[in-house]
């Protein structure tokens, strides 16, 4: 890292920092932010800091680095919600901390808090572009994701049909956005008992992406997983594994092997096999979902206390009860931790 100091040099580590982002060199994407932070802190350069500290946060998110993460973020939206005021730069950086800020929540299964943040984004892209701008589509797929996970289905419906309306109008806008909305709008017709419907809007959602050349994309991945989940409801137990190993694969391209979401996916193929009575691939699956949750959201999360739960129905399914119990327990202490939290 031969850069100096000045304010192209700051700029240019700022740069070399998103470089590095992009192609998943975290490493040295740190050492550039981080200068940047550094170098900018000394010299009472606001917007050049607040970028540093954006970008050291999207590091630490992909590391699963989540309170520093929280933390950069925090102190970069700060500045810019003091400093970048409409229509300077669109209120660029404004919006993408509120993004990164409600993906960090969502990620930890934080939704409420997610969806916060997501209605923030939302409300700065409406102030700084209008109600039927291209850059409002992120935010309402966004909404659209974590209404579902709360299983508010007619609100994940109202956001999608909102989200699309203004995709398939706009040239603007990112290659994934006219997918991603219609992904959405399937998957709040599989969240009503839609099946046919759901395939429908699936099927137009997965020629969308492919047409914008845009199957890199985490809501690309997200919509054969959600092809999975309707096949699975209609018992046509092939196609399911076939989706749900589609977009693990897809996954693995867009988010990295050790997601979350991979993690709980793995889950969801693992409890078809059960279905199936393929125990021993299942219990494979398990064992992988509940390695990664572990690591990455930590040892007493909800989502491990899901997969231990799982898991120990299968063990009981084939009378290992004791090891069944053990896992039970385990799953039972972290609820039960988690309910005095909320008192």
């Amino acid at each position: 890292m031969a850069l100096g100091c000045g304010v192209d040099q700051r700029t240019q580590l700022n740069t070399a920092a998103d470089k590095e982002i992009k192609t998943r060199n975290y490493s040295e994407a740190e050492k550039y932010a981080a200068a940047a932070v550094k170098e900018s802190t000394q010299n009472n350069q606001e917007r050049t800091l607040a970028i540093g500290l954006f970008q050291l946060g999207e590091i630490y998110i992909a590391q699963q680095r989540y309170v520093e993460a929280e933390e950069k973020l925090q102190r970069s939206l700060e500045i810019f919600e003091r400093t970048e005021k409409p229509p300077a730069y669109g209120r660029y950086w404004t919006t993408a901390n509120l993004d990164r800020l409600g993906l960090l929540n969502e990620t930890q299964g934080r939704y409420s808090q997610a969806e916060k943040f997501y209605r923030r984004m939302l409300a700065s892209a409406e102030k700084a572009f209008g109600g039927r701008h291209s850059e409002i589509v992120p935010p309402l797929n966004s909404l659209s994701r974590v209404s579902s996970v709360q299983g508010r289905f007619n609100e994940v419906e109202a956001f999608s049909r909102r989200a699309l309306s203004i995709a398939d109008d706009s040239s603007g806008g990112e290659p994934g956005d006219l997918g991603a909305s219609l992904s959405y709008l399937g998957l709040s017709h599989l969240g009503q008992g839609k099946y046919v419907d759901a395939e429908k809007e699936l099927a137009r959602a997965l020629r969308a992406f492919e047409e914008k050349s845009a199957t890199d994309n985490f809501d690309y991945a997200m919509t054969l997983v959600y092809f999975a989940r309707v096949n699975l409801a209609q018992r046509k137990f092939s196609a399911a594994d076939t989706y749900f190993r589609r977009g693990l694969v897809a996954l693995g391209k867009s988010t990295g092997a050790e997601d979350p979401v991979v993690a709980s996916t793995l889950r969801e193929l693992a409890s078809l096999y059960v279905e199936q009575d393929r125990d021993i691939e299942a219990e494979l699956l398990y064992r992988r979902s509940l390695a990664l949750h572990e690591k990455s959201l930590g040892p007493v999360h909800f989502q491990v206390a899901t997969t231990l739960e799982v898991y120990a129905a299968l063990l009981r399914k084939n009378q290992r009860d004791a090891e069944a119990a053990d896992l039970a327990k385990r799953a039972k202490t972290i609820r039960d931790a988690a309910s005095k939290g909320k008192d």
